[in-house]
């Protein structure tokens, strides 16, 4: 059994300052883990480009607030 997130996540405020074009959810999800008693809707997405060195990737994001860091990525 596998642990740790397998979602690629991007906080609201990181597209908000960013202006990133936001699209909607094809499968709206709740997610539950990020505090304890109380369900958030994930709706909406974006598409981010990451670079790294050489490497260039374009992921696409599922959108929630998030105080703790901007971007987490999950496993592939």
């Amino acid at each position: 059994m596998s642990s740790g997130s397998t979602d690629n996540l991007i906080s609201t405020e990181m597209v908000d300052n960013l202006k990133f074009k936001i699209k909607k959810h094809p499968t709206p999800y709740k997610v539950s883990w990020l505090q304890k008693g109380y369900q958030l809707v994930v709706n909406e997405q974006c598409e981010v480009e990451l670079q790294l060195g050489k490497y260039k990737d374009k992921i696409l994001c599922d959108m929630m607030p998030m105080d703790v860091c901007h971007i987490l990525l999950g496993r592939p």
